[in-house]
């Protein structure tokens, strides 16, 4: 009876072995993952975090967003929020310039529409 269980074991052992084997050679790779993603053609920056490519439909929407919230007249916490949630989504946030125009910048700042 001892010699069948021990056998049973490990021919479940070995069986689990085979299909985690199998399993990790299969896997996509995490680039793979980020190239065909629904973003689009979705980049790694050096630093680890994901570029986005500019999109002008994508800012128009950055800048609707932020200007309704404007108009809502939503506070300036809400109006953070709003651009944390802009970048996670677009890699694009909105803020008002000196002269009253919305101003749209990726994540380094760089202007990508003014409004």
């Amino acid at each position: 009876m001892k010699e069948n269980m021990l056998e049973n074991l490990i021919k479940g052992g070995i069986i689990f072995g085979g299909a985690f084997l199998i399993f990790t050679l299969f896997k996509p790779k995490k680039e793979a993952i980020i190239k065909n993603s629904s973003t689009g053609g979705t980049k790694t920056g050096s630093d680890g975090s994901v570029v986005k490519p500019i999109d002008m439909n994508n800012a128009k929407i950055v800048a609707d967003a932020y200007a309704s919230a404007l108009k809502a007249g939503e506070t300036a916490q809400n109006l953070t929020e709003l651009n944390k949630e802009l970048m996670k989504e677009f890699g694009m946030r909105c803020y008002v310039s000196s002269s009253n125009q919305l101003i749209v910048c990726d994540s380094k700042g760089n202007t990508i529409m003014t409004k």
